[in-house]
């Protein structure tokens, strides 16, 4: 049995000429390294955001129960979880609106104003005498935090296709540690008159 141009029975091969398609050898790109100059503030800034969230943690039981409004300790884990998810609602519903001013004033004046925010409504949160001012303080804590898209563009426009997966890898890990950060600051502050 003779075997054809285009047969691919097993056993056929084809020859180097009569292959359709020429193998051409793999092209090497090489990796641009990270722009730290540029991707430490945006770092820095990512910082903020999940101190900002878990802060409140270590204290919110203590504080929720000093306000006097919770009849009994499932009352108070009712309050705590108002005052948490608040955080996550507001910046829900506000984070797609800070991309696009960003997108028409720029990503520097869209950061600072979420950072300084971040900044003030944490120190706020820790004079608040009830819970109404509490929670009001809370959304408004939302409602700033859109950074998290901002920065995401950032990163995007800084990055070129061969480091664009590692940058934005950086993001989440600043999250965690951010994270960790942040309840730690929470538990050193928690009761700070003792």
């Amino acid at each position: 049995m003779s075997s054809t141009r285009g047969d691919n029975a097993p056993g056929s091969a084809l020859s180097h000429e009569d292959s359709p398609v020429e193998q051409e050898e793999p092209v090497l790109v090489k990796e641009t390294p990270l722009p730290w100059k540029q991707i430490t503030p945006l770092l820095a800034m990512r910082l903020a955001e999940p101190i900002n969230f878990v802060l409140i943690l270590p204290f919110l039981y203590k504080m929720i129960e000093g306000f006097g409004i919770a009849d009994s300790p499932k009352d108070i884990s009712y309050y705590a979880s108002m005052l948490f998810v608040s955080f996550s609602i507001s910046q829900t519903m506000t984070v797609m609106y800070w991309g696009r001013i960003s997108d028409r004033i720029g990503r520097r004046p869209v950061l600072i104003v979420g950072l300084v925010g971040t900044l003030a409504v944490s120190l706020l949160f820790g004079v608040c005498k009830t819970f109404t001012a509490a929670l009001l303080v809370r959304v408004a804590a939302g409602v700033l935090a859109g950074n998290s898209a901002v920065m995401k563009s950032a990163m995007a426009e800084i990055a070129d296709d061969t480091n664009r997966s590692r940058m934005m890898a950086l993001l989440p890990l600043t999250w965690n540690f951010g994270s960790m950060v942040g309840s730690g600051i929470g538990g050193v502050f928690s009761n700070p008159a003792t």
